[in-house]
Protein backbone atom coordinates (compact mmCIF):
# COMPACT_ATOMS: atom_id res chain seq x y z
CA UNK A 1 0.00 0.00 0.00
CA UNK A 2 1.19 3.41 -0.80
CA UNK A 3 1.68 6.11 1.66
CA UNK A 4 -1.34 8.23 0.53
CA UNK A 5 -3.56 5.16 0.89
CA UNK A 6 -2.24 4.49 4.37
CA UNK A 7 -2.78 8.08 5.27
CA UNK A 8 -6.33 7.89 4.02
CA UNK A 9 -6.86 4.70 6.05
CA UNK A 10 -5.43 6.34 9.15
CA UNK A 11 -7.69 9.38 8.71
CA UNK A 12 -10.71 7.11 8.35
CA UNK A 13 -9.73 5.21 11.46
CA UNK A 14 -9.08 8.49 13.34
CA UNK A 15 -12.50 9.78 12.29
CA UNK A 16 -14.12 6.51 13.31
CA UNK A 17 -12.37 6.67 16.70
CA UNK A 18 -13.48 10.31 17.15
CA UNK A 19 -17.07 9.43 16.18
CA UNK A 20 -17.09 6.47 18.54
CA UNK A 21 -15.61 8.63 21.34
CA UNK A 22 -18.30 11.29 20.73
CA UNK A 23 -21.05 8.66 20.78
CA UNK A 24 -19.70 7.14 24.00
CA UNK A 25 -19.35 10.60 25.61
CA UNK A 26 -22.99 11.34 24.74
CA UNK A 27 -24.09 7.99 26.12
CA UNK A 28 -22.10 8.58 29.31
CA UNK A 29 -23.60 12.08 29.69
CA UNK A 30 -27.12 10.72 29.09
CA UNK A 31 -26.54 7.88 31.55
CA UNK A 32 -25.10 10.29 34.12
CA UNK A 33 -28.14 12.58 33.75
CA UNK A 34 -30.54 9.64 34.13
CA UNK A 35 -28.70 8.38 37.19
CA UNK A 36 -28.65 11.87 38.73
CA UNK A 37 -32.42 12.12 38.26
CA UNK A 38 -32.90 8.65 39.67
CA UNK A 39 -30.73 9.48 42.69
CA UNK A 40 -32.65 12.72 43.31
CA UNK A 41 -35.99 10.91 43.03
CA UNK A 42 -34.79 8.13 45.34
CA UNK A 43 -33.46 10.68 47.85
CA UNK A 44 -36.82 12.48 47.85
CA UNK A 45 -38.68 9.21 48.34
CA UNK A 46 -36.39 8.15 51.16
CA UNK A 47 -36.72 11.57 52.84
CA UNK A 48 -40.50 11.21 52.72
CA UNK A 49 -40.26 7.67 54.08
CA UNK A 50 -37.98 8.82 56.90
CA UNK A 51 -40.37 11.64 57.83
CA UNK A 52 -43.36 9.28 57.71
CA UNK A 53 -41.51 6.68 59.78
CA UNK A 54 -40.41 9.30 62.32
CA UNK A 55 -44.00 10.55 62.66
CA UNK A 56 -45.28 6.99 62.97
CA UNK A 57 -42.70 6.11 65.63
CA UNK A 58 -43.36 9.33 67.57
CA UNK A 59 -47.06 8.45 67.64
CA UNK A 60 -46.29 4.88 68.64
CA UNK A 61 -44.01 6.10 71.46
CA UNK A 62 -46.72 8.49 72.68
CA UNK A 63 -49.35 5.72 72.56
CA UNK A 64 -47.04 3.31 74.40
CA UNK A 65 -46.25 5.95 77.02
CA UNK A 66 -49.97 6.53 77.57
CA UNK A 67 -50.62 2.79 77.92
CA UNK A 68 -47.72 2.40 80.35
CA UNK A 69 -48.90 5.40 82.38
CA UNK A 70 -52.33 3.78 82.71
CA UNK A 71 -50.77 0.47 83.76
CA UNK A 72 -48.53 2.23 86.29
CA UNK A 73 -51.54 4.05 87.74
CA UNK A 74 -53.46 0.78 88.02
CA UNK A 75 -50.53 -0.98 89.70
CA UNK A 76 -50.04 1.98 92.04
CA UNK A 77 -53.71 1.84 93.07
CA UNK A 78 -53.48 -1.91 93.66
CA UNK A 79 -50.32 -1.50 95.74
CA UNK A 80 -51.87 1.32 97.77
CA UNK A 81 -54.83 -0.93 98.51
CA UNK A 82 -52.55 -3.81 99.56
CA UNK A 83 -50.45 -1.50 101.76
CA UNK A 84 -53.57 -0.11 103.44
CA UNK A 85 -54.86 -3.64 104.04
CA UNK A 86 -51.49 -4.76 105.47
CA UNK A 87 -51.40 -1.73 107.78
CA UNK A 88 -54.91 -2.45 108.97
CA UNK A 89 -54.09 -6.13 109.62
CA UNK A 90 -50.88 -5.15 111.42
CA UNK A 91 -52.71 -2.59 113.51
CA UNK A 92 -55.41 -5.11 114.45
CA UNK A 93 -52.80 -7.71 115.43
CA UNK A 94 -50.92 -5.12 117.44
CA UNK A 95 -54.09 -4.06 119.20
CA UNK A 96 -54.92 -7.70 119.91
CA UNK A 97 -51.46 -8.38 121.32
CA UNK A 98 -51.63 -5.19 123.34
CA UNK A 99 -54.90 -6.36 124.88
CA UNK A 100 -53.42 -9.76 125.68
CA UNK A 101 -50.42 -8.10 127.25
CA UNK A 102 -52.60 -5.77 129.26
CA UNK A 103 -54.70 -8.68 130.53
CA UNK A 104 -51.60 -10.57 131.52
CA UNK A 105 -50.14 -7.53 133.27
CA UNK A 106 -53.40 -6.94 135.14
CA UNK A 107 -53.22 -10.42 136.53
CA UNK A 108 -49.58 -10.28 137.62
CA UNK A 109 -48.82 -6.75 138.81
CA UNK A 110 -50.12 -4.64 141.64
CA UNK A 111 -52.22 -1.58 140.97
CA UNK A 112 -49.40 0.99 141.33
CA UNK A 113 -46.98 -0.90 139.15
CA UNK A 114 -49.80 -1.51 136.72
CA UNK A 115 -50.37 2.23 136.25
CA UNK A 116 -46.66 2.73 135.50
CA UNK A 117 -46.71 -0.11 133.02
CA UNK A 118 -49.87 1.22 131.39
CA UNK A 119 -48.14 4.52 130.78
CA UNK A 120 -45.11 2.75 129.32
CA UNK A 121 -47.31 0.57 127.08
CA UNK A 122 -49.36 3.56 125.93
CA UNK A 123 -46.15 5.43 125.09
CA UNK A 124 -44.84 2.39 123.24
CA UNK A 125 -48.13 2.03 121.39
CA UNK A 126 -48.04 5.72 120.47
CA UNK A 127 -44.43 5.36 119.26
CA UNK A 128 -45.33 2.26 117.21
CA UNK A 129 -48.32 4.04 115.66
CA UNK A 130 -46.10 7.02 114.81
CA UNK A 131 -43.59 4.64 113.23
CA UNK A 132 -46.32 2.90 111.22
CA UNK A 133 -47.66 6.18 109.87
CA UNK A 134 -44.36 7.92 109.20
CA UNK A 135 -42.04 5.21 107.94
CA UNK A 136 -41.83 4.29 104.29
CA UNK A 137 -41.93 0.64 103.33
CA UNK A 138 -39.66 -0.90 100.72
CA UNK A 139 -42.67 -0.92 98.41
CA UNK A 140 -43.20 2.83 98.96
CA UNK A 141 -39.57 3.47 98.01
CA UNK A 142 -39.87 1.22 94.93
CA UNK A 143 -43.01 3.05 93.78
CA UNK A 144 -41.28 6.43 94.22
CA UNK A 145 -38.18 5.28 92.31
CA UNK A 146 -40.36 3.87 89.52
CA UNK A 147 -42.16 7.20 89.21
CA UNK A 148 -38.80 9.03 89.08
CA UNK A 149 -37.56 6.66 86.36
CA UNK A 150 -40.73 7.18 84.31
CA UNK A 151 -40.43 10.95 84.67
CA UNK A 152 -36.74 10.81 83.64
CA UNK A 153 -37.68 8.86 80.51
CA UNK A 154 -40.27 11.48 79.62
CA UNK A 155 -37.73 14.28 80.07
CA UNK A 156 -35.25 12.51 77.78
CA UNK A 157 -37.90 12.05 75.08
CA UNK A 158 -38.90 15.69 75.43
CA UNK A 159 -35.24 16.78 75.10
CA UNK A 160 -34.87 14.76 71.88
CA UNK A 161 -38.04 16.28 70.46
CA UNK A 162 -36.86 19.79 71.41
CA UNK A 163 -33.56 19.23 69.59
CA UNK A 164 -35.37 17.93 66.49
CA UNK A 165 -37.77 20.88 66.46
CA UNK A 166 -34.87 23.30 67.02
CA UNK A 167 -33.06 21.89 63.98
CA UNK A 168 -36.22 22.21 61.89
CA UNK A 169 -36.79 25.79 63.06
CA UNK A 170 -33.19 26.74 62.27
CA UNK A 171 -33.59 25.27 58.80
CA UNK A 172 -36.82 27.21 58.29
CA UNK A 173 -35.18 30.44 59.53
CA UNK A 174 -32.39 30.07 56.96
CA UNK A 175 -34.88 29.39 54.18
CA UNK A 176 -37.06 32.31 55.27
CA UNK A 177 -34.08 34.72 55.25
CA UNK A 178 -33.17 33.51 51.78
CA UNK A 179 -36.76 34.07 50.58
CA UNK A 180 -36.81 37.53 52.14
CA UNK A 181 -33.59 38.46 50.33
CA UNK A 182 -34.99 37.28 47.01
CA UNK A 183 -38.30 39.09 47.57
CA UNK A 184 -36.38 42.24 48.43
CA UNK A 185 -34.31 41.88 45.22
CA UNK A 186 -37.49 41.40 43.18
CA UNK A 187 -39.14 44.42 44.80
CA UNK A 188 -36.01 46.48 44.19
CA UNK A 189 -35.83 45.52 40.51
CA UNK A 190 -39.57 46.06 39.92
CA UNK A 191 -39.58 49.55 41.51
CA UNK A 192 -36.68 50.75 39.35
Amino acid sequence: MSSPQKESEYKKLDKKIDDTRDQLDRKIDDTRDQLDRKIDDTRDQLDRKIDDTRDHLDKKIDDTRDQLDKKIDTVREQLDTKIDLARKEFSEKLDSKSEELMNHINQMVRKEEFNKLVNVVLNIKKDVNDLKENSATKEDVRVILSAIDAFTGRVEIFDRKVLTHDERLNSLDTKMEDHEKRIHQIETTTTH
